[in-house]
């Protein structure tokens, strides 16, 4: 998920988007390209050689308009450089983030599973079934907030509010969990009480972690597997 800064140039809301490529020390620019977007493009990742996006179409009635309870159908779609493209579906009505594009090509995304809290986090790869990956408990929400490049450890701060608790003025609790993945193991490697305030991110080399908790900066070890 290492890749140079990419950004978009002005803003539009329809055509052809220009990109500037910046990379190395100090940043100076590598690459200048445009993308014309098709038509529910929800969300964009760019990666080395590679854009990854998730493309949704809705069912249409023959006169071309979105009816009531019209079905929405959702795709990780991953384009080469060169124009190559691969798909990969989602099942019906759902739809996903893209976390990052890895080196290697493969796409990591955070699938949004109806009456699943905290959804699956799954791995995309040319040609094959979408791969899940260990995740977090259905009763919290959380995203990836630090990994290493090839994802085979990745952290997520997670919490099992309910969404609703600030807006009804109940009490939301100033904790949560941060849970770190080895893909080697079904189980965290790490799930500990974190506060809300907190922040933390993993080394480079997945086996410690630093945090900014309670005014201070600490460094933990992780465990290394054996397999």
């Amino acid at each position: 998920m290492n890749h140079a800064l990419v950004f978009q140039e002005g803003f539009t809301q329809n055509g052809p988007r220009t990109y500037s490529v910046l990379d190395g020390i100090p940043p100076r620019e590598t690459e200048r390209w445009q993308e014309d977007w098709p038509v529910g493009t929800m969300d964009r990742k760019f990666g080395e050689h590679t854009i990854a996006f998730m493309l949704c179409q809705q069912e249409l009635r023959t006169s071309n308009i979105i009816y009531a309870g019209a079905k929405r159908h959702c795709a990780m779609e991953l384009k080469a450089r060169d124009g190559a493209v691969w798909e990969s579906p989602l099942q019906q009505n759902e739809t996903a983030a893209i976390v990052g594009v890895l080196a290697n090509g493969s796409v990591v995304g955070q699938i949004n599973v109806p009456r699943r809290k905290a959804g699956q986090l799954v791995l995309w790869q040319k040609g094959q079934p979408a791969e899940l990956l260990p995740w977090i408990p259905q009763n919290y929400s959380g995203s990836v907030e630090s990994s290493v490049a090839d994802m085979s450890r990745y952290a997520v701060f997670a919490i099992d509010d309910d969404p609703r608790c600030e807006e009804q003025g109940t009490h939301c609790s100033d904790d949560g969990r941060w849970i770190v993945f080895d893909r080697r193991s079904q189980t965290p490697i790490m799930n500990r009480v974190f506060p809300k305030s907190g922040r933390a991110a993993l080394s480079p080399d997945g086996l410690h972690y630093a945090s900014f908790e309670s005014g201070q900066l600490r460094i933990y070890s992780l465990p290394k597997l054996d397999h």
